[in-house]
């Protein structure tokens, strides 16, 4: 794996299987992953003293994968229950591995289990395979230009920008985590980053998140990130034509999000994007400097635009 970062990954098991899971803990070690929590491993585990829920939790929060050691035990297990619904809600990758035999319950229909039954050659490779896509992710892999200026000053990294964006990974993964936790689990479809003046939100938001959820055609449809200045339903056409790649068209688009059926128009836009491999994906509205809507925006603007995310936002819209 050379010096690339190796994913964080948690074991959730019961402590009746103590032997399944600290073999899977032993192949990963071979397999060069260190970081690997087991509760009751005297390395990384819990120790005396420790408050039990509360480490557990905190070490759901700071893995990339999650594998669920699944058995009787496990099934029966309401601790195992809770790290599957904690790591869920965080949209952790989690990797169903089957350890004995479950008869006709099935855990998370929508995750390929792999069979660890007997050990087979063909399961390893293909809990290796899911966790060498973690890594080639964590690894970046980003182009960059080489006339492009290594730091651009005072002004905002842009998506441009990403591969020599440094320091910011546990701050990028978690946004997208708790994006996909939203995506996957429905209820609010809103995420505010919060920071002081000058922290890097702009940054993070362009160079971090946006150029990772663009590899991820499958689940997520980005619309080029929106600044609203003193006429965020302009900003947010002009968006749209950029994506659909008509930008001289943005007028058009501005009248039809003034008019009485802005949001039949986003839902059709939304099913014409929705083809091939983002079938199923969601749609994503990056807005930079949000406070300008509330503070510099037009006030008609405003309140047309607050009203048309409102009505797209509500849940009863699907």
């Amino acid at each position: 794996m050379g010096d690339r970062e190796m994913p964080a990954i948690f074991i959730s098991h019961s402590s009746r299987d103590s032997k399944p899971a600290d073999d899977i803990k032993v192949w990963l070690a071979s397999l060069g992953y260190e970081r690997v929590f087991l509760d009751f491993d005297k390395d990384t585990g819990i120790g005396a003293g420790d408050d039990w829920e509360k480490r557990l939790y905190a070490e759901i929060d700071r893995c990339h994968a999650v594998i669920l050691v699944l058995t009787p035990n496990w099934l029966a297990s309401k601790w195992c229950f809770a790290e599957l619904t904690q790591a869920r809600a965080l949209g952790k990758v989690l990797l169903p591995v089957i350890c004995a035999p479950l008869g006709e319950h099935k855990v998370l229909p929508e995750v390929q289990a792999v069979d660890l039954i007997d050990w087979n050659p063909d399961s390893l490779w293909r809990i290796e395979e899911r966790l060498h896509a973690i890594t080639d992710e964590l690894a970046r892999g980003y182009k960059f230009a080489p006339h492009r200026p290594l730091y651009p000053g005072i002004h905002a990294f842009e998506a441009d920008d990403a591969a020599i964006y440094f320091g910011r990974d546990e701050e990028t993964r978690a946004i997208i985590e708790r994006l996909d936790a939203r995506r996957i689990q429905g209820g609010a479809r809103l995420l505010l980053i919060i920071g002081a003046s000058g922290s890097g939100k702009s940054s993070l938001l362009k160079a971090g998140v946006l150029p990772q959820i663009a590899r991820r055609q499958r689940h997520w449809i980005a619309l080029p990130p929106m600044r609203s200045e003193r006429a965020p339903l302009e900003a947010f056409a002009k968006a749209i034509a950029q994506r659909i790649e008509t930008a001289a068209a943005w007028e058009d688009w501005h009248e039809k999000l003034k008019g009485p059926q802005a949001v039949d128009e986003i839902e059709q836009l939304v099913r014409k994007l929705r083809s091939g491999e983002s079938s199923a994906a969601a749609l994503l509205l990056p807005v930079d400097q949000l406070e300008e809507v509330f503070t510099i925006a037009d006030l008609t603007e405003r309140a047309a635009f607050l009203a048309l995310l409102a009505a797209v936002l509500d849940p009863q819209r699907g």
